[in-house]
């Protein structure tokens, strides 16, 4: 009962994620050495708290009434038919909007995180390409997220872009937050992965493939900020 209660407990804390996780099987199979060759590929999605709180999800519909893609599905369809300067186009034409403070954060969040890696932005390396992964990357330093990944691959690519200073305060900043996340997560994660099985017998099939997800996401994250950590203290001591 220990076990269920913890278990339930931390599927509770996942951050907002509008998109299909890997399934805990999946990601256990992954191999690794595949998954270190494409980085950007490691890349999880999900919206942080906003001022030490969760936000609504019902804050993404906003977005797709504004002809936002949102769903997976949505930005696959979209990836297709838009580049990612039409994108751009899109985030500064809605950008002043929004009148809430929790809608634009969430489309700060939501507009950098796919810009940056579903429509290719991270993989740019021209001038006018650098000045707007400067600008997404600085968004989600400011939102306080941890996005490990993102913003490590951001100033990673930002090198001869920004000041060698800058490039080791942002990573240091990262680094920080992503240790202080990787040691809150490791022991949960641990207990998650060890007791799973336990903890969803008997559940119905809808609700085990919901746990599987849900915990996918838990692990596929947890195991982006443990690479990334590295990564970003490599960067810091350069």
């Amino acid at each position: 009962m220990k076990y269920n209660l913890i278990f339930l407990f931390f599927l509770s804390l996942v951050q907002v994620s509008c998109k299909e996780p890997v399934s805990y099987s999946q990601n256990a199979q992954k191999d690794k050495s595949t998954r270190e060759g494409a980085e950007i590929d490691l890349l999880t999605y999900s919206i942080p708290p906003r001022d030490g709180h969760p936000v609504s999800v019902g804050t993404l519909s906003e977005l797709r009434d504004k002809g936002i893609p949102v769903m997976e599905e949505d930005i696959e369809k979209a990836k297709k038919q838009k580049s990612w300067e039409q994108m751009d186009s899109l985030f500064q034409a809605n950008y002043h909007s929004f009148n809430d403070g929790e809608s634009k954060f969430v489309f700060e969040e939501h507009l950098a995180q796919i810009i940056l890696k579903d429509f290719g932005l991270l993989l740019k390396s021209d001038q006018k390409s650098l000045e707007r992964i400067a600008f997404y990357t600085e968004i989600l330093l400011k939102n306080k997220g941890v996005h490990s990944g993102h913003i490590y691959l951001g100033i990673n690519q930002l090198k001869s872009y920004w000041s060698k200073d800058k490039i080791k305060e942002y990573a240091q900043i990262t680094y920080d937050r992503t240790l202080a996340e990787v040691s809150r997560m490791e022991e949960p994660i641990t207990q998650i992965k060890q007791r799973f099985s336990d903890n969803t017998k008997g559940l119905p099939p809808q609700e085990l493939a919901r746990a599987e997800k849900v915990v996918g996401k838990m692990i596929k994250t947890h195991d982006e900020n443990v690479y990334f950590l590295k990564k970003l203290k490599a960067l810091i001591e350069e």
